[in-house]
């Protein structure tokens, strides 16, 4: 593409959504105080990730590959209220900061707000219902307001027996992007997910094989110069498998994941002439060490690694490579108090 590249990126705009999560911590803190169960949870991670993936066109065109090394800093508060003997009501809600030590405008801020409901339709069958909202800002130097998603989640837990137990999970949703980069995530999101659970030792080892379908509805972005034009799709599904083990030696447990999902693009991306639908294989794998050093303290060593084989840079035609890997190794240091009123 030429120089004059006329994206209509027309600035910043300054986000609000830590201010107003922490307001309405303060709003809520009463509640809390008179909580039937209340949770709170904080953590302090370093990590290091060998390949930031990037959300927009214009990052992937411009930046390129890069690694950070991340400072993580996450609080959490959860209050729960029971009614009757198998209902209760939670209140949860989750502020974290992801500093990048080494390119601060990669740093990233989330914070998350939770409504749910639990109740036992049956002795051996748990229902939950979930509404999520979750907020993503991103630039220390110069702030910027990503996106914003809401979602309803369905999840029906079955304990067949002391070995044996399944679970279904149905979501959906609707994301809406803020920052003229971030625009084109704005459009509906629905998944399922079905998995089994085989515990050997009484509920503390499990092994969890498990299928899923997601997808994401989103608008195309749309480029252009002074003599070209680039339309990048961005609705795709996302069809997965994954195979989940955790394996306990209290106060040390293990916990290991292989992934594998697949990506098929809705349309076309084209640019000028050129016209090719984006496809992409992806398996994964991740491992986990977590020692519960008191009852209040934790400290946890993870590591996980991504491949993205995609068919977009196999051609010498093509204007983008989205072939990459990606290591990620986090020390995290956690601590957590609950307490019951009578």
């Amino acid at each position: 593409m030429n120089s004059c590249v006329k994206n209509g990126k027309n600035g910043i705009i300054t986000t609000v959504a830590l201010n107003s999560s922490f307001l309405l911590l303060l709003l809520f803190f009463p509640f809390l105080l008179r909580a039937d169960h209340l949770a709170v949870r904080g953590s302090v991670a370093g990590f290091y990730n060998s390949n930031i993936e990037h959300l927009s066109i214009i990052d992937f065109l411009t930046v390129g590959k890069q690694y950070g090394i991340f400072i993580r800093n996450e609080a959490s508060a959860e209050y729960e209220y029971a009614f009757g003997e198998t209902e209760s009501f939670s209140f949860s809600l989750s502020l974290s900061s992801d500093t990048c030590l080494n390119s601060p405008e990669r740093s990233r801020f989330n914070s998350f707000f939770e409504l749910g409901w639990h109740g036992e339709p049956h002795d051996r069958l748990t229902l939950d219902l979930t509404l999520q909202a979750h907020h993503t800002a991103e630039n220390y130097l110069q702030m910027r307001n990503m996106f914003l998603d809401l979602f309803v989640t369905g999840d029906l837990f079955w304990d067949i027996s002391d070995d044996h137990a399944a679970y279904a999970t149905l979501k959906a949703g609707y994301y809406t992007g803020f920052d003229e980069d971030m625009r084109y995530m704005t459009g509906p999101a629905v998944g399922i997910e079905l998995g089994y659970f085989y515990y050997p030792t009484a509920y503390t080892d499990y092994l969890k094989p498990g299928i899923g379908f997601e997808g994401y509805f989103f608008r195309p972005e749309i480029l252009t110069s002074c003599t070209d034009t680039l339309r990048v799709n961005n609705s795709f599904i996302k069809p997965y498998l994954f195979l989940e083990g955790k394996i306990d030696f209290a106060p040390v447990f293990l916990k290991a994941t292989l992934r594998y999902a697949y990506m098929e693009w809705l349309e076309n991306d084209r640019f000028n002439e050129w016209s090719k639908r984006r496809r992409e294989h992806s398996p994964s794998v991740s491992t986990q060490v977590l020692w519960d050093m008191t009852k209040y303290f934790s400290m946890s060593l993870a590591y996980s690694y991504r491949h993205i084989f995609s068919n977009f840079g196999q051609s010498p035609s093509d204007y983008i490579d989205y072939t990459m890997e990606g290591h990620t190794v986090m020390l995290e240091l956690s601590a957590a108090y609950e307490r019951d009123t009578p």
